[in-house]
């Protein structure tokens, strides 16, 4: 029941937002000798177990294994 959302910001000082294509901007603060560093701000959002991805993943490594213990046992029980 959780998401992680992640924004990207091409300057803690100026605190303009960056997709993920975009290349870092010089802020306006830049000209007065701040450097301007790429920092990510992530927040934690509830959401249904559907609709998120690390859930998601989760769900279908434990089906996948499951799947793989299932086949064992067959060829266990075929010898």
């Amino acid at each position: 029941m959780c998401v992680l959302t992640c924004t990207k910001y091409d300057c803690a000082q100026c605190q303009r937002a960056l997709s993920g294509t975009e290349q870092l901007k010089e802020c306006p603060e830049s000209s007065q000798g701040i450097k301007c560093e790429t920092t990510n701000e992530c927040i934690t959002e509830n959401v249904s177990a559907d609709q998120c991805e690390v859930c998601e993943m989760r769900r279908i490594e434990a089906e996948v294994a499951a799947a793989a213990e299932e086949e064992e046992a067959k060829k266990a029980n075929a010898t």
